[in-house]
This record gives C-alpha cells, sequence and structure tokens, in this order.
C-alpha cells in the first residue's frame, strides 16, 4: 500500500486433469483442488468439476467435461484451520446436440460455522428454460436441514419463489432477443410479496421491439404500483427519466450522440 506495508497470497493447485476423449476433443481439464491462502492466513478450498469421475460424497454432481472449472465445493478456514463456511452447488446440464452443452447452477446450499462442529445451513434453488438458458424461477428456502453431499430438505415456513417471466419480441428483422418482463415473488403461503413489471419500447405490457425499456412498476399493494418512465432518442440514448413523483430529469447529447452534454434536473437546474 502507500505506506510500503506488503501482503502476500499462496496458491496450491492440486489434482490437474488431462481430458482426452478423441484427437480432436481434448483439452486441460483444470485443477481438481485450489487452495487459496490470504495474508491473515485464511484459507479457502475449491474443489472444481473436471469431466472425469464424480465426487458424490462432497457434492460434485453428474461430472461431465462441459461443467469443466465449475465449482462445485467452497470451504473457508481461519487461520487456524477451523471451518467457518461451505457452499455446496449442484451444476446440471442440458443437452442441445452437436457437442453443446447449457450449463446451469440448479442448488446452492450455504452452510455456516462459528468454530466448531455444529452449523447451520440455507439453500438456493434455479430453474431455466433450457432453450433460451432463461432463469425462470428462484426459490430461497432461507433455513434448511443439509448434508455434506449437497442434499437438503426444507426447515420452517421461510421460502420465498420469484418466478420471472419475460417480453416476446415483435422485431421481425433482428434475431429473437429476450428481455425481463415481470419479477413476481410470494411466500411460503403463496401471497404476493413483491413485484416488478418492466415496459419496452412504449409497447403493452410483455412486448417489445428494440428493447428499450420505458417504464418500470414496482407493486406498492393491493392494486397499486408506482412507476419509473424513460424516453429515448432515435439512438436509443436515454433523453428523460420521470421519477415516481413525476419529476423529470433531461439529458442532451453532444453532436455526435456519444455522451450526455446538458443534463437537467426536475428543478431546471443544469
Amino acid at each position: 500500500d502507500g505506506f510500503d506495508t506488503l501482503s502476500r497470497e499462496e496458491y496450491t493447485y492440486a489434482d490437474g486433469f488431462y481430458y482426452f476423449n478423441d484427437p480432436h476433443d481434448r483439452k486441460f481439464a483444470g485443477f481438481g483442488r485450489v487452495e487459496t491462502k490470504d495474508a491473515e492466513e485464511n484459507i479457502t478450498q475449491t474443489y472444481f468439476h473436471q469431466g472425469n469421475t464424480t465426487d458424490s460424497a462432497n457434492g460434485e454432481y453428474s461430472d461431465h467435461i462441459s461443467k469443466a472449472g465449475k465449482p462445485y465445493r467452497i470451504e473457508k478456514y481461519d487461520d487456524n484451520e477451523n471451518l467457518f463456511s461451505k457452499t455446496i452447488n449442484k451444476w446440471d446440464r442440458y443437452d442441445l446436440g452437436n457437442g453443446a452443452s447449457f450449463v446451469k447452477l440448479i442448488d446452492s446450499v450455504a452452510f455456516a460455522y462459528d468454530g466448531d462442529s455444529d452449523h447451520k445451513e440455507r439453500a438456493l434453488r434455479f430453474s431455466y428454460n433450457d432453450s433460451t438458458g432463461n432463469l425462470s424461477q428462484k426459490i430461497e428456502y432461507g433455513e434448511v436441514s443439509g448434508s455434506d453431499n449437497g442434499t437438503f430438505s426444507d426447515l420452517g415456513s421461510d421460502k420465498f419463489t420469484t418466478n420471472i417471466t419475460y417480453a416476446t419480441s415483435t422485431a421481425t428483422t433482428t434475431p429473437a432477443f429476450y428481455r425481463l418482463s415481470k419479477e413476481e415473488t410470494v411466500d411460503q403461503g403463496s401471497t404476493k410479496v413483491r413485484e416488478k413489471k418492466f415496459y419496452y419500447d412504449t409497447l403493452s405490457f410483455g412486448l417489445a421491439s428494440k428493447g428499450n425499456k420505458t417504464k418500470e412498476e414496482h407493486w406498492k399493494g393491493a392494486s397499486n404500483y408506482i412507476d419509473f418512465e424513460k424516453t429515448y432518442n432515435n439512438y436509443g440514448l436515454v433523453t428523460q427519466e420521470k421519477d415516481p413523483r413525476d419529476k423529470i430529469t433531461t439529458y442532451s447529447y453532444d453532436t455526435f450522440n456519444l455522451y450526455p452534454a446538458t443534463t437537467t434536473n426536475p428543478l431546471s437546474q443544469p
């Protein structure tokens, strides 16, 4: 740092693996375990997929070369080698054909320790559209009972589920694209606790042409929402922003439409 104090990090690599399927399908698949020691001698051990064998006992799920480099287990220790946290990630894959795979994180279980053997766990679960790769659902389980192999069972009533939908592209001359349309979160009793809706190109809800977000609504309660609005020029640059109180900030750009030349706040102050 500025006082000539030096810090040091150390890295240790283990279980390197060279993947060989055939002469046209071969590569170095990375290391199975990497240890990092920081300046305070805290240690992080990370375990990676390599496409060879499946270490099920430590949470590795259905190993495949497409998952090479994905971390399935992360352990953090203090300078006395006491375990303080552990995360186990479950990676799945969808076969897209022609040797391609969509690799996706579907479960993540986090263990928290206080220096001894007892611990608490929480978990996340993710669902996707395999054709587009878009995240369609996220479940936050809150407290769970987790196992060292990455499996878990839910506890209590603190689960929150977020469902995600995407706008339909109306563009006919460009490839299909995906813009977030709605995020809605419900609690364990299926009661809505949060919702966001997104509008594009001044079109109706659920549609998009160019993909410029022109309005964003946040659920307030009952059927009431607050919204943020934007207006764009022909170059896709924001010329006006309106906050939930309908206070307007405007932007004007340089001759070449590269950067904002003037920004004017709701009090007409540049």
